[in-house]
């Protein structure tokens, strides 16, 4: 852009030419050797002439720097948000209608005051601090703080600042983004309450489920306990007609007890209540122990059960309980959806861990439900009239808990083909929760 730069030198040319020609003083031209004014003369015109043209550029110059401010001051005048310039120390030199709406102060009383006059005693330290400091930052700082309009009551704002420098890297001033954010606040405040509310009703959730399963518990304890000993002849020898029907309260008590027991495992989870108890574990021995603990539902099922270590043997650390309640979650669930076939237990080392499988050549799980099933309560036939029964609570107390012991589980499934549940836990659990 011109400026009156572009004058002085032609000026100064011009200045020498007047001098010479009021001195009377002759000027020569070397090639002719004689007077030369009307070269002189010559001179003059044409530096006249490129004064006029430079005047003229430095007219249109100042023209458009003109429009230049006029455009700045309207688009600061008439933003949407707060605007505001100070300088290094925070003394305000501009601000736009915004602001002094927001602090119910016209701006030519703004003008000279320090922007930390508008901030409750209690915060201008800390501001006065963080202002000291702008020196040394280039990046765009945002503070939230509280401003007090000299009438009225103190709001919640967000300020942001960009420091401005010269060429030689010095601050000159600073410029101001000021937004009113109490809506914005008061939304956060209600979220904040609405979040601890649905954690309070979320714990006092899983108390209440914690205490009905312990007490549920107890009677069924006492139903199946009596009922194994009608079945072993513990008040007489029962007929056969007499047994099918005992043992029918037994398996549908049993799996009510395992409802029972899936609601206090959920409810112990929820509540970050349910410590490891990790240990040392031999899978032959906690194979041949699982075996031995679901033999009734193997038998009931008519399904053929397949067990399967690596005979080298995998080392683990981990906690035995919870593994069981895991793997008769998933045999469990594998039975229930098979009608016939068999069931295959396996287990071998694998990156670091172990990976035992659970797979069945059951009815399968379609693609687009593999999301779903790890969900609580979720099964893959919700309807009333579903074939299959169940809480849906199984796979997903198998997933938690699997979790919990640093671990992971996968599922491969093929409609009308079976489906294979993979776990994969670490030999140390500490290890494995901590690359989770």
């Amino acid at each position: 852009m011109m400026n009156d730069d572009i004058l002085a030198p032609k000026i100064a040319v011009l200045h020498q030419q007047i001098l010479r020609l009021c001195q009377h003083e002759p000027v020569y031209d070397l090639e002719q050797s004689a007077p030369a004014q009307p070269v002189a003369l010559a001179e003059l015109e044409a530096a006249l002439e490129e004064v006029r043209v430079a005047e003229e550029a430095v007219a249109a110059s100042r023209h458009l720097l003109e429009a230049e401010r006029q455009r700045y001051h309207e688009l600061f005048e008439f933003a949407p948000d707060g605007y505001l310039v100070t300088d290094g120390r925070g003394v305000i030199t501009e601000a736009n209608r915004v602001v002094t709406t927001l602090l119910h102060v016209p701006a030519a009383f703004l003008v000279g005051q320090p922007l930390s006059l508008y901030l409750p005693m209690a915060e201008r330290r800390d501001f006065l601090t963080q202002l000291s400091r702008l020196a040394q930052t280039k990046e765009v700082q945002e503070w939230e703080v509280h401003l007090q309009p000299p009438k009225g009551a103190p709001f919640a704002a967000s300020l942001r600042v960009a420091v401005v420098r010269d060429v030689a890297g010095q601050l000159t001033s600073l410029r101001w983004l000021l937004r009113d954010i109490t809506e914005r606040k008061q939304a956060e405040a209600v979220l904040l309450q609405a979040k601890e509310a649905a954690e309070a009703a979320d714990r006092a959730k899983s108390e209440f489920l914690a205490t009905m399963s312990h007490e549920l518990r107890t009677p069924l304890h006492v139903i199946l306990g009596y009922t194994d000993l009608l079945l072993e002849g513990g008040f007489g020898e029962q007929t056969a007609i007499q047994k099918e029907p005992l043992g029918r309260i037994r398996r549908n008590a049993y799996e009510l007890y395992e409802l029972i027991a899936a609601m206090l495992d959920l409810s112990r989870l929820e509540a970050g209540r349910l410590p490891i108890d990790a240990a040392a574990v031999q899978l032959p021995q906690l194979l041949r122990e699982l075996e031995s603990e679901t033999r009734e539902i193997q038998e009931h099922s008519g399904l053929r059960f397949v067990w399967h270590v690596a005979p080298q043997g995998v080392p683990l650390s981990t906690d035995p309980a919870k593994l069981k309640v895991i793997l008769k979650n998933l045999i469990g669930n594998a039975v229930k959806f098979s009608q016939e076939g068999e069931i295959r237990v396996t287990a071998h080392e694998k990156h670091r861990g172990v990976e035992i499988s659970v797979s069945d050549t059951g009815v399968g799980i379609p693609p687009e439900a593999l999301s779903l099933i790890f969900e609580p309560f979720r099964q893959v036939d919700g309807s009333e009239a579903r074939q299959y029964g169940g809480s849906g609570l199984g796979l997903h107390i198998v997933k938690r808990l699997v979790e919990l012991l640093g671990g992971q589980v996968t599922v491969e499934s093929e409609v009308g083909r079976g489906t294979t549940f993979r776990v994969w836990l670490p030999h140390d659990p500490q290890a494995g929760r901590a690359r989770m």
